[in-house]
């Protein structure tokens, strides 16, 4: 696959799927709630991959979002069958409910997944900040020492007074 086909891929399915679902809504066969909650959850999906390839990471599609895009052909399918077919019309509500379900259960293993990330990367990077102002600490506390070994040996602390005259 090309660089160009990696980009448009994730696009195009979303796109296609989007567009049928509107359709649906428009021929009044599918409730607006529905198309609304699962091309919100698209957007925010991508809206996680696209910070996590910001920061530098990742986030694979999971088996729960493979399993989600499979139910949503099947159930986008039968639905759109209903509208020449009224019969289908209620096995493919209850299989819009099965897309509800697995589009929201995948949602959360997302936002799991992206947070755990970004909770471990955000840990680290304190982790650092407070090693460097440690070390930052110790040096001069370092510093501090040597000038005050430096001031010893010169006498210390105490200034040399001239004897006074009477």
């Amino acid at each position: 696959m090309t660089t160009i086909g990696t980009l448009l891929d994730p696009i195009a399915d979303k796109l296609l799927i989007s567009a049928a679902l509107i359709s649906l809504v428009q021929v009044r066969v599918l409730p607006g709630w529905m198309a609304i909650l699962i091309i919100g959850r698209e957007f925010a999906v991508s809206g996680l991959r696209s910070i996590a390839a910001a920061e530098g990471y990742t986030i694979k599609a999971s088996d729960l979002g493979k399993t989600k895009m499979f139910s949503q052909v099947v159930a986008i399918s039968c639905m759109l069958l209903s509208v020449r077919h009224p019969s289908l019309l209620l096995p493919g509500k209850i299989l819009m409910w099965g897309v509800i379900v697995f589009a929201l259960l995948s949602a959360v293993s997302y936002f799991r997944k992206f947070w755990h990330k970004v909770d471990e990367r955000i840990k680290k990077r304190r982790r650092n900040e407070l090693l460097l102002l440690e070390r930052k600490r110790q040096r001069a506390s370092m510093r501090q020492r040597r000038r005050s070994r430096g001031k010893e040996g010169l006498g210390g602390t105490t200034i040399w007074k001239p004897p006074e005259v009477n």
